[in-house]
């Protein structure tokens, strides 16, 4: 299958060169400080202060299981210096993605795209292999990132987080 045009960020999760359409990503930032609540699980990196509103992050290294089961709990460690934040709004409210670094942001095309079965691809979540700068690279649906249930876990936390926040607000 042929891409007419593709924008895309790329980036690298655990040693892997993945990109993801640009048209959901609204912004890409460094890494700030992340509050991640006790009990967590392992792909909820903790939630970012963006705007005043306490936006969720998911660590995409936990989420994809690219590290051994034994380490993701507490999460993959991250070279603060390197790392970035992808705000995306695919799907609902907006939801970040912690990953290991961003390298670029392209438009290329026409790019060959061969589909990928999303059974055994990470987390389901590749959709195909483009090539980009002669190098190939997975191209993430974003619908596949997080299932039903991943969201609706991380709507909890976020629930949790306001009831938090608001009994500061009254003290």
């Amino acid at each position: 299958m042929v891409i007419e045009r593709l924008s895309a960020v790329l980036f690298q999760v655990g040693g892997t060169r993945l990109a993801l359409p640009l048209a959901g990503v609204r912004e890409v930032l460094p890494l700030p400080h992340l509050r991640r609540p006790p009990g967590a699980p392992a792909p909820f990196a903790g939630f970012v202060d963006l705007g005043g509103r306490a936006l969720p992050v998911v660590h995409l290294a936990a989420l994809f299981e690219t590290a051994p089961a034994a380490d993701l709990d507490p999460p993959p460690a991250v070279d603060p210096l390197h790392a970035h934040l992808l705000v995306t709004a695919f799907a609902g409210d907006p939801v970040a993605f912690l990953v290991d670094r961003v390298d670029d942001v392209v438009t290329v095309g026409p790019v060959e795209a061969t589909p990928v079965e999303p059974t055994g691809t990470l987390h389901g979540c590749v959709e195909a292999e483009v090539a980009i700068g002669g190098r190939l690279v997975a191209l993430l649906d974003p619908a596949r990132l997080l299932t039903a249930g991943e969201r609706a876990a991380i709507a909890d936390l976020e629930r949790q987080e306001a009831a938090r926040a608001a009994r500061w607000a009254h003290a």
